[in-house]
């Protein structure tokens, strides 16, 4: 009969030892905590201020966020739980790791459901819009959301043939394809995330001191290669752009806003910028180019040094007019002054003829849209959106 002696070179492992040993379900559940905490500060960092002092309807938005956020994290685990990683499935069983998958799978209905709802509530409140009005608005004025629209009502219709009084009457193979059917939806709704030409992002940056999200436009329009913003250096925020180094991991939430051509059916327009508010204008006028559409460009700034995008202004439009209204004397090829009704009968004698889009200084935006009004310029041709 053998014995183990102390100091016979065998090991031995102790009730003690034993107790400290972490499952992979519980490194599992580590990391689903570590990500949920980090979602969550994340969502808090660029949500909080739709709760404190917010616009209308600021607060279902927020919270139509997180609903996307957490169903998105739980069809993530959903993904690790019916993959049957052999380390997870020895730890937990397979009883267990089916008994989890259901469970979860029937919390991702309401909360595929929360997420659209709640974004349409708010959004809204705020465009004082009805509930139905704001639906339409978004399957038809935000790219691809009519996809994200198709996928919710896939995951719904999932969770709805896996309850027990529908899934007893559904042969296994017809049950089995309506799960396959779930890796479809989430492709589509990962799709519903793009923007128009005209549109604005609020961005953050994991930079130290710009981790504030701002609001800024696109200038260019989407081409499948790159973003790009642009930024005029006006405050704490923007005077520090240039710190940031090539590689900087940015937060971006949208897109937002309805300042597009979408709807539009005229053949000619007309655009109107003041100063950094030739970035949207700029994406707009790069959109339409190719298209037999007649544009006409005013871009009011105060000098030519402030001028942005000149030259590629110039080669999207031959009808480009730069106007200064702070020029220490004449200045050939630039127009002097201000964009009253005697500017805009002699360099857009159709006016009325046309579409319009103003995007500037607040005081510039009031002015050029009254000079329109005085030409009789119906509301609905005229197209705004105040620049932050």
């Amino acid at each position: 009969m053998n014995r183990f002696r102390p100091g016979d070179g065998r090991s031995h492992s102790s009730p003690r030892s034993r107790l400290h040993r972490v499952t992979p379900a519980q490194w599992l559940g580590t990391a689903c905590l570590l990500h949920a905490l980090v979602v969550g500060v994340a969502w808090w960092h660029v949500s909080s201020g739709l709760f404190l002092g917010g616009p209308p309807g600021g607060g279902a938005i927020a919270l139509g966020r997180l609903a996307g956020l957490l169903a998105s994290s739980a069809m993530l685990l959903q993904l690790v739980l019916v993959s049957r990683l052999p380390w997870l499935e020895r730890s937990v069983g397979c009883d267990g790791l089916v008994r989890v998958h259901r469970r979860l799978g029937f919390a991702l209905g309401p909360g595929f459901l929360a997420h659209p709802t709640l974004l349409i509530v708010g959004y809204a409140r705020r465009h004082h819009l009805s509930i139905s009005q704001q639906f339409i608005s978004f399957t038809g004025d935000w790219p691809h959301v009519w996809l994200a629209v198709v996928a919710i009502v896939v995951m719904v219709a999932t969770v709805a043939l896996s309850m027990p009084p529908i899934r007893r009457r559904l042969t296994y193979e017809a049950w089995h394809v309506s799960h396959l059917a779930m890796y479809f939806a989430v492709g589509l709704a990962s799709l519903h995330f793009t923007f128009r030409p005209g549109q604005y992002v609020n961005v953050a940056f994991l930079s130290k001191g710009l981790w504030a999200p701002h609001p800024f436009s696109f200038s260019a329009a989407p081409n499948g290669h790159f973003l790009r913003l642009s930024m005029k250096a006006v405050g704490d925020f923007t005077r520090r752009i240039h710190e940031l180094t090539p590689g900087t991991l940015a937060v971006l939430e949208g897109p937002l806003g309805a300042f597009t051509v979408r709807g539009s059916s005229r053949e000619k327009y007309l655009m109107v910028a003041g100063g950094i508010g030739i970035t949207p204008i700029l994406a707009l006028i790069e959109s339409l180019v190719g298209t037999p559409r007649d544009i006409v460009l005013l871009y009011a700034v105060k000098t030519a040094k402030d001028l942005v995008f000149a030259s590629e202004l110039r080669a999207l439009t031959a009808h480009c007019h730069f106007i200064l209204s702070q020029s220490a004397g004449a200045s050939e090829g630039y127009e002097h002054g201000r964009i009253d009704k005697s500017m805009l009968a002699r360099l857009v004698p159709d006016v009325r003829d046309r579409e319009v889009f103003v995007c500037g200084p607040p005081l510039m935006m009031q002015a050029v849209i009254a000079t329109l009004h005085a030409f009789q310029i119906r509301g609905s041709q005229i197209h705004h959106e105040r620049f932050a």
